[in-house]
């Protein structure tokens, strides 16, 4: 889970230098390029902790 919130914390603090910066046409394709990558690691994380989550309600059923 630690895993999760650090890249969380990671897009949380990179979304935030992204709105400082004013760069050219080209930086906005190269930004572009960063959110999408950075969703799917969202998605991933999201899914990721799904998975624990379920993992954990089925050992606490089976140790109950």
């Amino acid at each position: 889970m630690l895993k999760i919130a650090q890249m969380m914390y990671k897009a949380m603090q990179s979304s935030s230098g992204v709105d400082e910066d004013e760069g050219g046409q080209g930086n906005t394709q190269l930004m572009d390029f960063n959110m999408s990558s950075k969703l799917h690691n969202l998605k991933a994380a999201r899914t990721l902790a799904t998975e624990i989550t379920e993992s954990g309600a089925k050992l606490f059923d089976l140790l109950g």
